[in-house]
């Protein structure tokens, strides 16, 4: 696991983010892909593609934010690992919590991380 996503577990962890589903950002709050997005704003000064008319993160899967996905170390867009569902899942569907979600990138099941 890269330090760029420690940073992301650190902030999934912090109680600073309020989460939502299916969107990376919406006026709820933000998917934990949402997160990485953030994260990566912040640290790098990146520019995100936002919503012409929230301002919101763009998009559902990493692959809609060019170099988040890389600099989090991600293999696949959505977070899919070999025997597990994608991370968006587990956000989006299986009512993980932010917390929960950084325990399961931490365990780097087989598949999930570069």
């Amino acid at each position: 696991m890269n330090d760029n996503m420690k940073l992301v577990l650190k902030a999934l962890r912090s109680g600073e983010y309020k989460q939502t589903t299916e969107a990376l950002q919406d006026e709820n709050g933000y998917c934990c892909l949402g997160v990485m997005c953030d994260v990566f704003e912040k640290e790098t000064g990146g520019r995100l593609r936002k919503e012409d008319k929230t301002g919101h993160i763009y998009g559902g899967e990493l692959d809609d934010q060019e170099g988040v996905q890389e600099w989090v170390g991600l293999r696949h867009p959505d977070g899919t690992s070999k025997n597990d569902s994608p991370l968006v899942s587990l956000n989006d569907y299986n009512g993980y919590t932010f917390s929960e979600i950084a325990d399961f990138i931490e365990s780097e099941p087989k598949g999930l991380l570069v």
